[in-house]
């Protein structure tokens, strides 16, 4: 699609800058898909809204496990047309974990001991198949229990909350 310009004075431009920060983006179109509600905010119930009951009631508890873990900064943004539920320790401003939405599955990713964002948990649905398929790592089967992927996260986000919560 051609880009679009929008002419605003310098009131708006300097808002606009405002929540560029605010939403922890990089361009003015990020922040109007916020603004206008093209993007959700932190939360769950519509960022699983189109995912298959039992994924919304597992990546639901992933989510809260992960919210007891610490008082993260949540926000949300995009990464290939997918939302991202992103966990940031407001202390050292790192992202120490993430979950990605689209309409049959979710992802969650840690911050890994090298620094690199790694998975650590899954769930993926097809109208093809008979019941959710859950993963630990990048695969997804039907011999891995939803409970398996809520302690992984539990265990592989606390991990990288405890190395990459320090200055």
């Amino acid at each position: 699609m051609p880009d679009k310009t929008v002419k605003v004075d310098e009131a708006v431009h300097q808002r606009l800058e405002e929540l560029k920060l605010k939403y922890g983006v990089e361009t003015f179109n990020q922040v109007l898909r916020h603004e206008l509600g093209i993007i959700s905010g932190p939360n769950v119930n519509e960022l699983s809204a189109f995912l298959h009951e039992d994924l919304k009631n597992t990546v639901e508890a992933a989510i809260d496990t992960i919210r007891q873990i610490d008082d993260f900064e949540e926000r949300v943004t995009e990464d290939r047309s997918r939302e991202v539920l992103e966990f940031i320790n407001p202390s050292s401003n790192r992202l120490i974990a993430s979950i990605r939405f689209d309409e049959n599955s979710f992802q969650i990713n840690y911050r890994a001991q090298n620094g690199e964002m790694k998975n650590c948990g899954r769930g993926w649905y097809s109208s093809t198949s008979e019941e959710p398929q859950y993963g630990r790592i990048s695969n997804v089967s039907t011999n891995t229990d939803p409970e398996e992927v809520i302690e992984q996260a539990e265990t592989k986000v606390t991990g990288a909350y405890r190395r990459w919560s320090s200055d």
